[in-house]
This record gives C-alpha cells, sequence and structure tokens, in this order.
C-alpha cells in the first residue's frame, strides 16, 4: 500500500524522481540532438512537460548506453514512463519469484512478501532507476545457466548469456565481471558472444549517440560520479570501508560529514583496490577448486563480489542478493538464522537511521552505521564460501 501510495504522490503532485530524470531527459535530448549530458534546455522541457522543477540543475552520471534504452519512454509523458518503469519492474519481480518456486520448491507467496518487503526494493522501484533490468539481465542469466529445461541446446544458450553480459555491462559496467566466472568455466562460446555483442553494441552507441557525449562520460564524467556518491550512505561497495577508516579526499556534498578513524585519505584507494584483489583471488581459487558441484552457489559468489567491486554499488541492487540468500537457505540449514539477519540488515531504510542520528541536518552517524551495508555483504559473501565448502565434504 505505501508503494502505491507514492506513485500516486509523484504523479499527482508532478514531482520528479532523481534517476529516472537522468535517463528521461538523455534520451529527450538524444532525440532532439543535444548533448545527453546537457542541462541548458531543462528549464523548457520542465515547462513543456508542466512538472516541476524538483532538480533544475541536476545532471547526467549514467551512462550514455542507457540513453539509447529510454528512448521509447520519451514517446509517453514523464509520469507515464514512470508507471510503466514501475510495471515492468513488479511484473518481472513476479515472475522471478514464480521461477524461484519452481526451482527450489518455496511458497510462491512467502518469496513475493519477502521479495517485496525490503527497503533497497522500495528504493529500486521508486527512483525509476535502471537496475530494474540489470536484476532481470542477472535473473535470466541465472535461469538460461541453471534451470534444466534450457539444457537442451548449450550453444543458443552461451550466446543468449554472451550477450546478455554485454548489454548489462553496457548499462552499468560492472556486471563485466560474470565474464571471468564464465572464462574460469572455459566457455567458449559465452566469451564469443560477448566479444562479438560488445564489438556491436559499441558501434550502435558510436552510431548514434555524440562521440563527444561518449568520451566526456568516460573521461570526466564517470570520475565525478565516483567522487560525489563513493561516501554516500547506502553505497555498498568495500570501498566505503576505506572511506570510513583513512577518509575521502575530495570534496563531500553539503550535507555529508565523515569521522574517518584515521586521517590518511591517500591510503583509501590502494587499500580499495588491495580488497579488490583479495575478492578477486577468493573467487578464482573457490572456482576453480569446487568448479565441478557447486556452479550455482559459485554464480551467487560472483554475483556478491560484484556488488562489493564497484566502487559505486547502491543498496537499491539488492534485489541481486535475493538469489545467493535463498541459496544459502536451502544448502546449509544450519546457518538459517544468519541468512534471517543478513536479510533484515539488508533490508533496513539507513536513510531514516541515519536522519535520527545526524546533527544540524547533516548525515554524520556513527561510522558503524556507515559501515553496516557493505559489511553485511562481506558477511553474505563469506557465508557463500562456507557454505560451498560445508557441501563439497557431504
Amino acid at each position: 500500500m505505501g508503494h502505491i501510495r507514492y506513485l500516486y504522490y509523484y504523479v499527482e503532485s508532478r514531482d520528479l524522481v532523481e534517476d529516472l530524470s537522468q535517463d528521461y531527459f538523455a534520451s529527450y535530448n538524444l532525440l532532439n540532438n543535444e548533448s545527453i549530458y546537457s542541462n541548458n534546455n531543462i528549464q523548457n522541457i520542465l515547462n513543456n512537460m508542466k512538472l516541476k522543477p524538483t532538480y533544475p540543475n541536476f545532471s547526467n552520471y549514467h551512462p550514455p548506453f542507457i540513453s539509447i534504452l529510454y528512448i521509447p519512454f520519451t514517446f509517453f509523458s514523464y509520469h507515464t514512463s514512470f508507471l510503466m518503469i514501475n510495471f515492468l519492474t513488479i511484473t518481472f519481480s513476479m515472475l522471478f519469484c514464480y521461477i524461484l518456486t519452481k526451482k527450489h520448491k518455496i511458497h510462491f507467496l512467502t518469496l513475493v512478501v519477502l521479495f517485496f518487503f525490503p527497503n533497497y526494493y522500495f528504493a529500486t522501484v521508486s527512483m525509476g532507476n535502471i537496475n530494474w533490468l540489470i536484476f532481470l539481465i542477472i535473473a535470466i542469466i541465472w535461469y538460461i545457466e541453471y534451470y534444466p529445461i534450457n539444457q537442451k541446446n548449450l550453444l543458443y544458450s552461451d550466446t543468449l548469456i554472451g550477450f546478455l553480459i554485454s548489454l548489462a555491462t553496457f548499462i552499468k559496467i560492472f556486471p563485466s565481471i560474470l565474464i571471468l566466472y564464465f572464462f574460469l568455466q572455459k566457455r567458449k562460446n559465452i566469451l564469443i558472444s560477448f566479444t562479438i555483442s560488445s564489438v556491436l553494441l559499441l558501434i550502435l552507441t558510436f552510431s548514434i549517440i555524440n562521440t563527444d557525449d561518449i568520451i566526456l562520460y568516460y573521461t570526466k564524467i564517470s570520475k565525478e560520479d565516483l567522487i560525489i556518491y563513493a561516501p554516500f550512505f547506502g553505497n555498498i561497495s568495500i570501498i566505503v570501508i576505506s572511506i570510513v577508516l583513512f577518509g575521502w579526499q575530495y570534496p563531500l556534498l553539503d550535507f555529508l560529514e565523515l569521522n574517518p578513524y584515521f586521517n590518511r585519505p591517500e591510503l583509501t584507494f590502494p587499500t580499495y583496490i588491495i580488497g579488490c584483489i583479495i575478492i578477486l583471488l577468493l573467487n578464482i581459487l573457490t572456482s576453480i577448486k569446487y568448479n565441478k558441484n557447486h556452479n550455482e552457489l559459485i554464480f551467487s559468489l560472483w554475483l556478491v563480489s560484484m556488488l562489493l567491486l564497484s566502487p559505486v554499488s547502491w543498496l537499491s541492487l539488492g534485489t541481486i542478493l535475493f538469489i545467493p540468500l535463498i541459496l544459502i537457505w536451502k544448502y546449509d540449514k544450519i546457518n538459517r538464522l544468519f541468512v534471517f539477519l543478513s536479510y533484515i540488515l539488508i533490508s533496513l531504510n539507513y536513510s531514516s537511521i541515519f536522519h535520527t542520528f545526524s546533527p544540524n541536518g547533516k548525515y554524520a552517524p556513527p561510522n558503524l552505521l556507515i559501515l553496516l551495508p557493505p559489511l553485511t555483504i562481506i558477511f553474505i559473501y563469506f557465508m557463500i564460501i562456507y557454505t560451498i565448502y560445508k557441501s563439497s565434504k557431504n
């Protein structure tokens, strides 16, 4: 009911939602031969569409390829597009719950309640962001790879998986890590499909989007995105641990404050890189040693790693964590209490908690609250490794 009231409020109030605004107006600019990263005409666009200027100086920090995908939505009004994206998100979520029900013999209504309850799911639909499509792609890859019906035509399945990983990579760069998982499995058809698909999507991107915009994103805007949002609450990347420990060498947003344990911001990126290397090595060693009988669990390990390694990884991507949590629940009955605890921790509304502990209207909560989201994801990561190890002994 809360979600329905939220949708009604945004449609009636004519307010904008931040993530959809970036993609919708970027596509609008693309169709009008404007830079997808320009906000010069945003006020005129808002006036023409009779929308409130909630973000009159908003900036688009999303990869250029997304503006191509959102072109169909620009043929509808802004709020109609918002409702359409919400409809797609909820529909595909229900479909995913149904697939899980069939595969792992879990009650459908139980899954629906668990899936739709967490704050991270509300964050996904309320902002109208592209994460719904990332989750859909991941769910399809998982379905194709591990649902028995789809093993009849391995070449077709591998080709589709390679394309989907490539598509997800062009939407958000971090899904590219999944290709390492299939590389370790020596799935040549997936690697070939990924390479060909990436080349074709690259050609498509350069043929539709101005080359200057593409260069601008990868040389400037992506860096600005990292600088602004890496220390932001709700980021579940391991870089948050480095930031809390050593600080941030770039300016913070006006409403943010950090209280690092050691004021050594020059150590933030080196420790983050070391953390990434450790996780990748653990993934590779686990994949090589337990590859034969635990592929589904190992795949979920790479999914969690994908969220940890990306320097900006929002809690709204927590929908992806539903796959590993279900698998741990299935394979390790003893640790179900820890699975439930992890589920509760990633379901919390950290924004509200931060407001509670924030003096003078700034987000300056205790460091433990900032660390709790990424530490929870790390805990899930090691639970998967433990479950793989334990299952191998049975």
